[in-house]
């Protein structure tokens, strides 16, 4: 990479971090937690290095982060040619979850559709811009864990749009990372096989003109097949409903309105999260049914 452009994403650090602060301000002192854990409530802009590229990050500690043993992580991708701070303002962590600690990235340059200019955003599918954000996931995890003391089984994401369908991607091939996903007005998963089940809530404009709400009903019918359904979620004209009898829960959620992120989303996208069992109960549950199963075929 070029000095220029380090110094060009280092001057972005800085920059939105200054944003942010204000959003934050609210937040109460961190909850002590485990030695060794940066748990001090509030906004910590970061930097790795992925490869050639600097990627620019802010972590958002919740007010409670830590306070009942490990937190759970969160990680929010932005739009195309958007920033961090809209997604982070608009979950809203101190309030809607108070206990979790949100990772926001910064997305590097790419188009996105014919004639497109190059913006801040996201892979789509699998090997594309040398898996340059898949990277990215695979390194903000163990960084998170390490210097934050996350709990590695209640990791989830997010995103909006082109980040909407990085999350699609992650959860197909990073399933076995994820504990959920949700992404708003995305599509895909853009691979032709995903690694197993993960819980997913979708959300979608029934008056998107940019992502067509026939997208998000097909990321819902993917998702149904990947995660066993017995059929698909058939959403009302403004409301949720979800999928029968999967091995993992697929929600999908319609409103009324275009492609956009309507302020109360965010409370039902946080609660679904929420609810869902740690990753390694669902392995142990997994792990009994096949033991089952085989107890129950050598007694036949």
């Amino acid at each position: 990479m070029s000095r220029w452009i380090a110094v060009q994403s280092v001057a972005m650090l800085v920059a939105l971090s200054g944003a942010l602060v204000g959003a934050a301000a609210h937040a109460a002192p961190g909850a002590p937690g485990p030695s060794g854990c940066r748990l001090k409530a509030g906004v910590h802009p970061g930097a790795v290095m992925v490869g050639e590229d600097v990627r620019v990050y802010h972590v958002i500690v919740g007010p409670q982060a830590g306070k009942a043993g490990k937190p759970p992580l969160l990680l929010a991708w932005h739009g195309f040619g958007s920033t961090l701070r809209g997604l982070v303002e608009r979950l809203d962590i101190a309030d809607n979850w108070p206990d979790a600690i949100l990772v926001a990235p910064e997305g590097l340059p790419r188009t996105l559709g014919e004639g497109t200019a190059p913006r801040g955003g996201w892979q789509v599918a699998p090997g594309e811009l040398g898996d340059r954000d898949l990277a990215l996931f695979d390194a903000l995890v163990p960084r998170m864990i390490e210097r934050y003391c996350v709990d590695p089984d209640r990791v989830y994401s997010t995103g909006f749009s082109n980040g909407a369908m990085f999350t699609n991607l992650l959860g197909c091939v990073r399933g076995d990372k994820l504990a959920g996903i949700a992404p708003v007005a995305g599509k895909g998963p853009e691979a032709e096989r995903c690694g197993g089940p993960v819980p997913v809530h979708l959300s979608h404009g029934r008056q998107d003109e940019r992502v067509p709400f026939a997208d998000g009903l097909a990321s819902a019918k993917r998702w149904a097949s990947v995660n066993g359904c017995r059929g698909e979620p058939a959403p009302p004209e403004d409301g949720c409903a979800e999928a029968a009898r999967c091995k993992a829960p697929v929600a999908m959620c319609a409103f009324e309105g275009g492609h956009e992120w309507p302020e109360p989303l965010s409370v039902g996208i946080l609660d679904f999260l929420k609810a869902q069992p740690v990753k390694s109960q669902t392995m142990k549950a997994k792990r009994a049914k096949g033991k089952a199963a085989k107890a129950s075929s050598r007694d036949e």
